[in-house]
């Protein structure tokens, strides 16, 4: 393969990777999809998003952190509502690498004041970039098949953010979500389950955890298609008699799974 030929590939390549994900995304659905999921006002919501629309800038985000395999500012956002409806004394984060979502979910409890919330992330391996050992708790362990005992039942997250691609890892950790949070107020938010990256074929084994990039496709979608028992084309937004789950229309596509209030 010639020089020439290596860069157009290699253009080529870039190109199809910035087409899987949009680059401009509807500030006014985006508001309203919160309002509606949150059961905020839009009036609050648009506050909201001005905030922390000045910290993204202050912080300098896209330039420090990107928009692309992390948190995008939306995404990010989603996180900051979050907290502020859910007001987490403990929030955990599952699939920590360089820490690019982290920097910005540890900003949003500062600038949220909670600042006393801990933070605890779990990866397997140590790649932590961009926080410190004093700001966050990294945890190296593998939590697919001790997710309720390991993380729920000992530290009790009114926050979680899953950023991982194992089918087997994700599996775990939304079924078990979604049986404790029947008596417990949390939130889940997960990563990349846009249907932009969805592949109804996966040619992929479920038990291969390094294979999985977007031109595969990813086992998001298909794991929340297969606990919701529901169509893959009727999961962005679900009400069962105990959840409410919301795929919003972000660049990657961030769900956020919440119980319903109960009605003692």
């Amino acid at each position: 393969m010639n020089k020439f030929t290596q860069i157009k590939k290699k253009i080529k390549g870039l190109l199809t990777q910035r087409s899987i994900f949009p680059d401009q995304i509807s500030q006014e659905l985006l508001i309203r999809q919160a309002a509606e999921f949150f059961t905020f006002t839009e009036e609050d919501v648009q506050i909201h998003y001005k905030e922390y629309k000045q910290l993204h800038i202050a912080k300098q985000y896209e330039a420090q952190l990107g928009e692309r395999k992390t948190l995008c500012f939306e995404e990010a956002f989603l996180l900051y509502l979050a907290v502020l409806r859910n007001q987490p004394n403990n929030v955990v984060e599952i699939g920590t690498q360089y820490g690019k979502s982290t920097r910005r979910i540890l900003d949003i409890l500062q600038f949220t004041g909670h600042k006393s919330s801990q933070l605890t992330c779990f990866d397997i391996v140590d790649e932590v970039k961009y926080f410190s050992k004093d700001e966050a708790v990294l945890e190296l362990y593998d939590v697919t098949n001790s997710f309720r005992d390991h993380v729920l039942l000992r530290l009790k997250p009114g926050l979680i953010y899953l950023d991982a691609h194992p089918y087997w890892l994700l599996r775990n950790v939304i079924s078990e979500f979604l049986d404790w949070s029947r008596g417990n107020s949390s939130i889940l938010a997960i990563h990349d389950c846009s249907p932009l990256i969805y592949k109804s074929h996966m040619k992929i084994d479920k038990n291969d955890i390094e294979s999985i990039t977007s031109q595969t496709g990813v086992w998001e979608r298909h794991v929340l298609s297969e606990l919701f028992q529901t169509p893959n084309n009727r999961i962005d937004e679900l009400h069962t008699q105990t959840h409410h789950m919301r795929i919003f229309s972000t660049s990657h596509g961030l769900a956020l799974i919440m119980p319903l209030q109960r009605k003692d």
